[in-house]
């Protein structure tokens, strides 16, 4: 166990479940405690994501301390979210959760041909789930893969992020498929007309197939994966993005154009902007050369 950091096994078996029971302000407020804790005590992983933060040339000299600070906080908040999910009805979220322009989403699946919903690992978007659920709107998604195929993850981190997944899925009738499962189920699931949701920005992929945008000041290389099912399958694109409102969360869903390639540069644009925004709420600081490099290094 880290010194630096509270015991990763207490926190997710009993800490955190624990006060998932407590009132909702309280909950919060006491997982912004944590965050501002795991800013002060991760010092390596803080120093990492600060030096991310510094490499971005659209931000200068702005507050990168600051936005360390709310990134730790808005993690531990996402923490909480996740045990918070069993619990969670239209009625003790209607202020929690709010989603804008559905009607985006709903036009998009009335095409007959599914739709791939474009996230990205910004804000506390698990609370995706339950915002699409209540607003009536079925869905699937394409995930990292929970179980041994994925070395990335400790048995504690796995328990996780299957539990996280798994209170996710309660808010869904539609197809969970992992990076390791036979890919023609996302092709399937498309044609049969579900709403799909998948990463742009997730690193795990090892496509040699890219594409390449303008971001940040530099170069933003992404999987072709998505453009190419779109292609094939005739599925609308539609992105959304979760940010912070208070405790709870706002959920902005984007029509984007009907060309795959073009829409997945709106949606690009669209991260960018959110980004430069609320950059602590971007989730990928610290793997950010995977997916990022400067003009300089593109030439």
């Amino acid at each position: 166990m880290k010194a630096d950091s509270l015991p990763k096994r207490i926190r997710l078996k009993i800490l955190f479940p624990a006060m998932a029971w407590l009132p909702e302000k309280i909950a919060y407020a006491l997982a912004n405690l944590i965050g501002w804790y795991d800013w002060r005590t991760k010092q390596s992983e803080r120093s990492a994501i600060e030096k991310a933060l510094h490499s971005i040339p659209v931000f200068g000299d702005r507050d990168i301390t600051l936005w360390s600070r709310r990134y730790y906080q808005m993690m531990a908040r996402d923490t909480l979210d996740c045990f918070r999910m069993p619990n969670f009805t239209p009625g003790n979220t209607n202020r929690l959760i709010r989603v804008n322009n559905a009607e985006a989403l709903a036009a998009a699946k009335a095409a007959g041909n599914g739709v791939i919903m474009v996230i990205s690992h910004f804000g506390r978007f698990f609370m995706l789930g339950p915002g699409l659920k209540f607003s009536g709107l079925e869905f699937g998604m394409l995930t990292t893969d929970v179980d041994e195929r994925n070395p990335h993850y400790d048995t504690i981190g796995r328990w996780y992020i299957n539990t996280k997944l798994h209170n996710t899925q309660l808010f869904s009738r539609g197809t969970w498929i992992t990076i390791g499962d036979d890919h023609r189920r996302i092709y399937r699931a498309l044609r049969e007309g579900e709403i799909m949701l998948i990463a742009l920005d997730g690193m795990e992929s090892n496509s040699s197939s890219r594409i390449l945008f303008p971001f940040l000041g530099g170069i933003l290389s992404l999987p072709e994966g998505i453009v190419r099912i779109a292609a094939t399958t005739g599925a609308k694109l539609v992105y959304a993005a979760t940010v912070d409102h208070g405790y709870g969360v706002e959920i902005n869903i984007y029509g984007l154009p009907d060309d795959p390639r073009q829409a997945m540069g709106a949606a690009v644009g669209i991260l960018e902007r959110d980004i430069i925004a609320r950059p602590w709420h971007w989730w990928q600081w610290t793997g950010l050369g995977v997916l990022w490099q400067t003009e300089t290094k593109q030439e």
